[in-house]
């Protein structure tokens, strides 16, 4: 089963609520379910109530038998690998298995008795027909059946309490159970691929009280989360004050409103001491005003300016390292995915995404600037990587890039976004310095007005990428932990910060 039909089915098994929940489609897959409409609208909302489950449930979550993540919202989802999604426990802690003794001592001074879950596999034939959901609620009064969730591979048990053995039993209990007689058998897309017997809802977390010895793991994930709000103030600095800016949408390009003549007439203003397009209405009705006799006199005071809104593209520009030092899967997979989700969100908004890439001797334009995802999808899934890393080249590509393609659209808003580990070992020219030469293509970029984005993928930072970031006089961003969810943000950031602020 592939991944889209997985996490069709497992949003379909799961309420529309903050709810972690591990499913066995295959493979063991965590499933957090979000309640937003898409995944980028993840926050720092979200992150708390994730985190809360995840922490207090992390010894019946078992991450080191994990093998995919999936954060799942109404419209799509995202897949993270479980080293990316649990790297600031792993900081934190150092291993899974302190969490495992800390989690596991808490618990059990809370929890009298344990559920266990009957798995249902296709050879117990024996097994009834079960209604697809029971709901049994318990009162304290009443005599219950208790069942207890245990591991993977924990025999399945039911233990009957009678009258003459009491148990403490909590108030209230409310147990779901969903089973299948003849369990469905999925085929996985593939010309070769095996037929897989699929086990679903294998374990549903209970909540519990908070340990307090994961408070400094919890504060760790949800700053973790909000890395794409670093670049919230970006373009303020650089810019002047426009009169107003619009709110960005969904598949819509952003609207602002401008003194230019361009543009749909909305309202007006008084003018300052250049006039570039006059209101005749309201200028008119200003002079009437103060009418003689019938007669109206224009003034200068009376004199009334036209505002018009128009809607802003952006031009994104992806300079992307293909040499040697990037040919890491991580990096492949998480790069390549933010790219094509770029390409995704500008067909939407009609914007314009192009792709430069550098290894060898020189850079290439791989892809030009276009709102199609499939133009593109080919040659990611099968980028090739290897040999040296000549960064300027491939800055300067980008840069002619941009710049032609702003002649034919002034008004667009110019974005270079450069995808770099900080390395660089070959000049433009032989023999040349190849520091020099960066610096003298960054000057260029400021000099053109050219947006830059500097996304340093290293492990622990890279001063040549924030050098070059200074001295194009833009913004650098290093993520905490590599994620296609935080690229994505931190792009998305940029773009709709520069594009809401554009104005003749």
């Amino acid at each position: 089963m592939d991944d889209n039909a997985a996490a069709s089915r497992m949003r379909r098994n799961v309420k529309r609520e903050h709810t972690i929940r591990v499913f066995h489609i295959g493979r063991p897959i965590l499933c957090v379910r979000i309640p937003k409409v898409d995944v980028v609208d993840f926050d720092d909302k979200d992150a708390d109530a994730v985190y809360d489950l995840m922490r207090v449930n992390m010894s019946q979550m078992r991450p080191d038998e994990i093998k995919d993540v999936f954060i799942i919202a109404d419209a799509n989802h995202l897949v993270l690998k479980p080293d990316v999604f649990f790297k600031p426990i792993l900081q934190e802690t150092g291993s899974f298995e302190s969490i495992y003794a800390d989690v596991g001592d808490a618990a059990s001074t809370e929890v009298d008795e344990q559920v266990e879950v009957e798995v249902v596999h296709p050879d117990k034939p024996e097994l009834e027909p079960v209604e697809p959901e029971i709901e049994v609620e318990i009162e304290t009064q009443v005599e219950p059946e208790i069942i207890e969730p245990v591991g993977l591979d924990a025999d399945a048990s039911v233990e009957e309490v009678h009258p003459d053995k009491p148990e403490p039993v909590e108030p209230e209990i409310k147990v779901e159970i969903e089973t299948q007689v003849e369990p469905e058998v999925i085929e996985p897309v593939g010309l070769d691929a095996d037929v897989l017997e699929e086990q679903e809802l294998l374990e549903d977390l209970p909540k519990k009280t908070e340990e307090p010895r994961t408070e400094k793991i919890h504060n760790a994930l949800k700053e973790d989360k909000t890395v794409g709000k670093i670049l919230h103030d970006f373009a303020k600095s650089k810019q002047s004050k426009k009169i107003a800016s619009g709110r960005l949408k969904s598949g819509r390009r952003a609207e602002v409103l401008t003194k230019g003549k361009r543009g749909r007439y909305v309202r007006y203003r008084i003018p300052g001491d250049k006039i570039t397009d006059i209101a005749i209405a309201p200028t008119v009705r200003a002079a009437a005003l103060h009418a003689k006799d019938g007669r109206i006199a224009i003034k200068k005071g009376d004199l009334r300016e036209k505002i018009r809104r128009r809607r802003i593209s952006t031009l994104i520009n992806v300079v992307f390292d293909t040499s040697g030092s990037m040919d890491e899967q991580d990096k492949i997979r998480i790069t390549t995915g933010v790219v094509l989700a770029l390409l995704k969100d500008a067909y939407q908004r009609r914007d314009r995404v192009s792709l430069v890439t550098y290894s060898g001797r020189s850079a290439e334009l791989v892809l030009p600037f276009t709102s199609s995802v499939e133009a593109a999808k080919h040659y990611l899934e099968n980028v090739p990587f290897g040999g040296t890393t000549p960064m300027a080249s491939g800055m300067l590509v980008g840069l002619d890039t941009l710049i032609r393609e702003v002649k034919k659209e002034p008004s667009a808003v110019p974005i270079m976004v450069i995808v770099t580990d900080g390395t660089a070992n070959v000049p433009l020219h032989l023999g040349g310095s190849i520091k020099r030469e960066i610096l003298q293509v960054c000057s260029r970029i400021v000099g053109s007005k050219v947006n830059a984005l500097i996304v340093d993928i290293s492990e622990n930072g890279s001063d040549l990428a924030m050098g070059i970031s200074g001295a194009c006089g833009g913004r650098y961003y290093h993520p905490r932990s590599l994620s296609k969810e935080a690229l994505y943000s931190a792009i998305k950031k940029e773009r709709d910060d520069k594009a809401s602020q554009k104005a003749n």
